[in-house]
């Protein structure tokens, strides 16, 4: 559970440029794509980041964050994810390549008309995996 609070946390805040929001000022296509795509969210909090908006919050048990551009398309989803639920080769790359350290944060990445990635944080690193855990590149 503490590594899904930490998760929580770094997601909603890995960006230093983020910016809150009411949901007031989300423009309505976005409201609208995010309301039909997540009917049953809660705990919905809004920022802006890099000229889009993210929604932070709770869908059923998941805790999410979506990202959509100003005419309401989705661009990305992240879903937090527990260190046990890794695939085995992430945890040997990150055991292999970070020696002693800890991941911190693991998400589930999902881009339309891509793959969906793991991505994870190691030592203040973002390391992206692909779908089978299979490393990519470091960000």
């Amino acid at each position: 559970m503490k590594k899904i609070v930490i998760a929580i946390l770094m997601i909603g805040t890995l960006p230093a440029f983020a910016q809150k929001l009411k949901a007031s000022k989300v423009p309505e296509a976005a409201n609208t794509e995010f309301t039909k795509a997540f009917p049953k969210a809660s705990e919905t909090a809004w920022e802006r980041e890099n000229g889009n908006y993210k929604a932070v919050f709770t869908d059923g048990k998941e805790h999410v964050t979506a990202i959509f551009d100003e005419s309401g398309k989705r661009i990305e989803t992240r879903f937090a994810m527990e260190t046990k639920q890794l695939p085995g080769n992430v945890t040997k790359y990150v055991a292999d390549n970070y020696s002693g350290k800890e991941i911190t944060s693991v998400t589930r990445v999902v881009r339309p008309n891509a793959p969906q990635n793991i991505r994870c944080v190691v030592d203040g690193k973002s390391l992206l995996f692909g779908p089978n855990g299979q490393f990519l590149k470091a960000e």
